[in-house]
């Protein structure tokens, strides 16, 4: 092996879109002497791998495993969003396991602020229970010491450790937008390899109305000892599925929760705009694809006030409750 890619995520740009189309085209990459390897690997990325890199597994132990995987191939291809939260000793300990190896960073950029409430979405989905108020404002405070707002962070711990232009940038939202992800990841990547895009939707949201009702019971479920990361979730949708009456219940109670929802302009926010021009500036030769224009976006996001209502908390209770005895 003498080239490594580590694709970092970070989530909510397009990752799994692009772990898929990796997974399904194994044996083109292959025949490229690319490997996208089964060595730490958990539903199409290597996830397993960053916990070994922060913990205590060997180093040995670690190159064993890669490099039995990878086999002949000189390129090999590590993707998980999961990387980027890799921790200074995990990075060092990367650069220990393949000292010899050229190693290429590959990082797709979102603007900051819609990133922020994708990822709110995302966690709640996985199991969170935070209001999306709450979770805005912790990052909002301080957004450029934010981990999930600012990437400039991240690229720096990185040059810290393997030095300078071993980051290659996407801008996500432009590549979203002109349908070409899997194409932008591989001039990232730098490989040449006929992988076509798909008309498949990235990172389709589910309504946040409906979001906030999953959250709501994650957070009854979580004090009742019966949350187990995203089974409240499951649960939720088979009975949807399954029950006719459940399912026009959660309808009610979701357009009731939107009634109350406030306005939210993002986008264009004084953080997405700096962030944009420290990247322009500073790594615009990393930069693969066109830089977008930050442009304001207004979403209507469910406050926490329905639950104050009695009538709604009364309604609430009783599909929480459904959902926690289907368990």
């Amino acid at each position: 092996m003498k080239n490594l890619i580590i694709h970092a995520g970070p989530h909510k740009t397009g990752t799994t879109y692009i772990q898929g189309l990796l997974h399904n085209n194994k044996d083109l990459l292959q025949a490229s002497s690319i490997s996208y390897p089964d060595a730490y690997y958990l539903f199409l990325g290597h996830h397993y791998l960053c916990n070994a890199l922060n913990g205590n597994e060997t180093i040995e132990a670690i190159r064993e495993k890669i490099e039995s995987s990878v086999g002949s191939a000189t390129t090999c291809i590590l993707s998980s969003e999961n990387f980027i939260f890799l921790t200074d000793k995990g990075m060092k300990k990367l650069k220990e396991i393949f000292p010899s190896v050229t190693i290429r960073f590959v990082l797709f950029s979102r603007r900051p602020s819609l990133r922020l409430i994708s990822r709110w979405h995302e966690e709640v989905k996985q199991g969170g229970s935070e209001s999306l108020e709450s979770y805005l404002v912790k990052h909002i405070i301080r957004p450029m010491q934010s981990t999930e707002l600012n990437i400039v962070n991240y690229i720096k711990k990185v040059e810290s450790i393997f030095g300078k232009n071993v980051c290659y940038l996407a801008d996500y939202e432009s590549a979203s937008k002109n349908k070409n992800v899997m194409a932008v990841f591989q001039k990232a990547a730098d490989i040449d390899v006929d992988i076509a895009d798909t008309s498949t939707i990235v990172n389709k949201m589910t309504p946040l109305g409906e979001i906030e009702v999953i959250r709501g019971i994650n957070l009854v479920a979580g004090k009742n000892g019966v949350l187990k990361g995203s089974n409240i979730r499951e649960a939720y949708y088979e009975l949807v599925k399954q029950d006719e009456s459940f399912q026009i219940a959660c309808s009610d109670l979701i357009s009731k929760i939107d009634e109350r929802s406030h306005s939210l302009d993002i986008g264009n926010t004084g953080f997405d705009i700096t962030i944009a021009e420290i990247l322009k500036n500073n790594y615009a030769s990393q930069i693969v694809n066109e830089i977008s224009t930050p442009e304001r976006k207004t979403i209507d996001y469910p406050s926490t006030e329905w639950s104050m209502d009695p009538e709604l908390q009364d309604a609430f209770r009783i599909i929480s409750d459904y959902v926690i005895e289907s368990l």
